[in-house]
């Protein structure tokens, strides 16, 4: 049985992470002393993205230059540039290590 929440007048369970460290002793973000009252929890953000574009370059046509590739992290309407100049297959490897490292927190990385 786990342990009941250290909140005044909660009488819910405590849910157990797991994970090494100290215990949580409260069920909810709502039930911590140092929330205020009256305020509401933070919108869920949007997805983080990564973005793999292709880079309309003047000088050299796309057909041209292999080099012309970007990689762009996204989240709502906040963009950061990663890197730019890549060739294709250098971007894609790239994109894909970025994706891996975003949506697999908790799994270890090479």
């Amino acid at each position: 049985m786990s342990p009941l929440c250290a909140a005044t007048g909660c009488t819910n369970p405590v849910p157990t992470s797991g994970r090494p460290g100290r215990p949580a002793i409260y069920c909810t973000p709502d039930c911590r002393p140092s929330r205020k009252p009256g305020t509401r929890p933070r919108p869920a953000q949007p997805p983080l993205t990564v973005e793999l574009a292709d880079i309309n370059n003047e000088t050299n046509p796309p057909g041209r230059n292999p080099k012309n590739w970007a990689i762009r992290l996204r989240r709502g309407p906040r963009t950061v540039t990663i890197n730019q100049g890549l060739g294709r297959f250098t971007a894609t490897a790239l994109a894909a290590d970025l994706q891996h490292l975003i949506h697999h927190q908790g799994a270890a990385t090479d």
